[in-house]
């Protein structure tokens, strides 16, 4: 009979090949699961769009806390750069969750 956490790591395993997608993390493919999405803001009487990125990471594969200085790529938007923002532990503990903001090349 396998433990709980041995159960968890394989479910982690499954999703990671059926539900994710590659990114470049400072130069190094990484799988994560993502949602870009795109929506209305009002602001000064007036209604604009914005796009909102989210990447959900397995700490597994990225170990360290993404921060201000790691950039990535997306094969989605080709020849844009960005870093992560609004970086947070998922409830579990086992991902990472970051926004993206984009940056100059």
């Amino acid at each position: 009979m396998k433990t709980l956490a041995e159960e968890k790591a394989r479910v982690d395993m499954w999703a990671a090949k059926l539900i994710t997608h590659s990114i470049i993390f400072n130069g190094k493919a990484l799988r994560v699961q993502g949602s870009y999405e795109d929506g209305t803001i009002a602001a000064a009487g007036s209604i604009g769009i914005r796009q909102e990125i989210e990447l959900m990471a397995l700490k597994t594969d990225l170990a360290a806390m993404p921060g201000k200085t790691d950039r990535i790529t997306l094969p989605h938007i080709p020849g844009a750069l960005f870093q992560p923002t609004n970086v947070q532990n998922d409830a579990n503990g086992t991902h990472w969750l970051f926004n993206l903001k984009q940056v100059a090349s």
